[in-house]
């Protein structure tokens, strides 16, 4: 409960100064990363599994360094 507490005095402090000064490229990067923030936090507080992010980077990258280094 404290999480989403503290998430939404973020966006009560946040996003009214945003607003005004119709910043609504960093409102938009604001709430993307803020609702990541608060749903990975969340999950731990729960404990649910998180998945691992290195295994996104090797599927990512590995055809690519596969194919940079074979030939």
């Amino acid at each position: 409960m404290l999480i989403v507490v503290i998430s939404a005095g973020m966006v009560f402090c946040e996003v009214p100064k945003l607003m005004h000064r119709q910043m609504w490229r960093e409102l938009w990067a604001f709430s993307v990363f803020l609702a990541i923030g608060l749903a990975g936090a969340l999950a731990l507080a729960l404990d649910l599994p998180l998945p691992n992010p290195i295994r996104l980077i090797e599927f990512i990258f590995g055809p690519l360094s596969k194919l940079i280094y074979s030939g």
